[in-house]
C-alpha cells in the first residue's frame, strides 16, 4: 500500500511525490514477489481496482477487500497507508508498516512555526496508536528515528512483547529518482553561480535564514542567481512561503520563482544551476527525518549546501560531500555560498557524492531489511484494541 496517482500503480507511472512507493514496488518486483498495489488517492478522486479514496465513506472496508488473500501486507509512505493497513488487514496477515518520518516531530515543527492545535495532536496520537499496537514490523528512515519509535512502542506497552530484537528496521531514502542521473554540472569561466531551492516550504524548512544569508551573498557576489521550484504545501501554514515570496520580489533580477514544476520539465530551469540548498529550522523533525532533496540534488548533478542535522546529511558532511552550515546561521550560509563560488572542484565533489550514495543507498541495498523480512514474514505479539 502507498500513496500515489491515478490511474495505475505501475512503477513507470509513479511520480516524484510517490518515491517511497516507487522504491518498494521496484525492489519487490525485482525480487520476484507478486505485488498487488493499493493506492490511497484524494477523497474526491475516483476509486479503482488499485485506488481507494482516503478517508472517504467506507474506505477501510474498501482497503480490506483489496488486501484479501495477500500473504503479507507492506505499506509505503506516511501516514495514512499504515493506519489503513492496520485497521484493514486480517489478524493472520503479517504486516510491515513504513514510518518514513516521525509524525510527532512533524507536529512539533508546526508548533514551533506558530501553528499549535491540540486537536491536531490528538489526531496524530489517534492515528499512531493502531500502528504501534498492530504492525508486525516497522520501517523507519534513520537510526535516530528507530530509537524514537522504540520509545513510542515502550510507552504504548508493546515493546515488552517484542523480544530482545524488536522488528524496527532502518530503510533509508533510496538513491533512485525519476529520469536518468545527470552528469555533474561544470561551471564555465565567467558563468554566474546558480543555486536551487526545490521542494516543499514545510514547517521545518528555514526560509528565513535562507533569505538573510542570500541577502549577504547577493551583496558580495554580483553574478549569483537563485532558482526556486516548489512552494507551499496544502494543509501546512503558508505564512513562511508568503514571506519568502515577499523577499524574492526584492531581487527580481536575481531570483526566479518557478513554483511547482513537473520533474520532466526541470531541464531548462536547471540549465544554469550548479548547487542546491537544504536548510533545516531548529527542532526535532530534522533530527529524526531524512532529506530526500539532498540525494536528489546529487542525482541531478548538483552540489549541495545543507544543514547537517539529519543522519543522512551528517554522514555526507562528514565525508566532505556537502557544504555544511549550522542551522539558523545566515552568516555561515553566506560564507558557504562564497566558498562554493570559488570551488573549482565542485564537479568532482558531486561525482564522489554520487558514488558514495550509490554504494550505500541503491534501491535493493536500502530495502534489504524489508526483503529479509518478506523471506519469512510472521505475526508478532500485538496489543488488543
Amino acid at each position: 500500500m502507498g500513496a500515489g496517482p491515478l490511474p495505475s500503480a505501475r512503477l513507470r507511472r509513479l511520480t516524484f511525490p510517490q518515491l517511497r512507493t516507487a522504491h518498494f514496488l521496484r525492489v519487490l518486483e525485482d525480487a520476484g514477489h507478486a505485488v498487488r498495489p493499493v493506492l490511497l488517492v484524494p477523497p474526491d478522486a475516483p476509486a479503482g481496482e488499485d485506488a481507494v479514496p482516503a478517508e472517504g465513506p467506507g474506505w477501510i472496508e474498501a482497503v480490506r477487500a483489496r488486501l484479501a488473500g495477500a500473504d503479507a501486507v507492506v505499506t509505503a509512505g506516511p501516514y495514512l497507508p499504515g493506519l489503513a493497513a492496520c485497521l484493514a488487514a486480517a489478524p493472520e496477515q503479517p504486516l510491515w508498516v513504513d514510518v518514513p518520518g516521525d509524525p510527532f516531530a512533524e507536529h512539533h515543527a508546526r508548533v514551533l512555526a506558530g501553528d499549535p492545535d491540540p486537536a491536531r495532536l490528538a489526531a496524530v496520537q489517534a492515528a499512531a496508536w493502531p500502528v504501534l499496537a498492530r504492525a508486525d514490523a516497522f520501517g523507519v528512515i534513520s537510526h535516530d528515528q528507530r530509537l524514537a519509535l522504540l520509545g513510542q512502542l515502550g510507552l504504548a506497552g508493546r515493546l515488552a512483547l517484542l523480544g530482545p530484537d524488536p522488528p524496527v528496521h532502518v530503510v533509508p531514502v533510496a538513491f533512485h529518482f525519476p529520469g536518468r542521473p545527470s552528469r555533474p554540472r561544470r561551471r564555465r569561466a565567467g558563468e554566474p553561480l546558480g543555486l536551487l531551492v526545490a521542494g516543499s516550504f514545510n514547517t521545518w524548512f528555514d526560509g528565513a535564514t535562507l533569505a538573510r544569508g542570500l541577502d549577504r551573498a547577493f551583496a558580495r557576489l554580483p553574478d549569483l542567481r537563485l532558482v526556486v521550484t516548489g512552494g507551499a504545501v496544502p494543509g501546512l501554514p503558508e505564512a513562511p512561503w508568503r514571506a519568502f515570496l515577499d523577499w524574492a520580489a526584492r531581487w527580481p533580477d536575481r531570483v526566479h520563482v518557478a513554483g511547482w514544476v513537473a520533474t520532466s520539465q526541470l531541464g531548462p530551469l536547471l540549465a544554469g544551476v550548479h548547487a542546491g540548498l537544504s536548510l533545516d529550522a531548529p527542532g526535532v523533525e530534522p533530527l529524526l527525518g531524512s532529506r530526500t532533496r539532498v540525494p536528489w540534488f546529487t542525482w541531478m548533478g548538483l552540489g549541495t549546501i545543507a544543514t547537517p542535522v539529519s543522519e543522512l546529511v551528517r554522514e555526507m558532511a562528514g565525508a566532505g560531500l556537502v557544504e555544511a552550515v549550522p542551522p539558523g546561521d545566515a552568516d555561515a550560509l553566506a560564507v558557504a555560498v562564497e566558498r562554493l563560488h570559488r570551488n573549482a572542484g565542485l564537479a568532482r565533489q558531486v561525482e564522489r557524492a554520487a558514488d558514495w550514495l550509490q554504494q550505500r543507498f541503491a534501491p535493493d541495498r536500502a530495502a534489504r531489511p524489508l526483503l529479509r523480512w518478506l523471506a519469512d514474514p510472521r505475526p508478532t505479539p500485538r496489543l488488543d484494541g
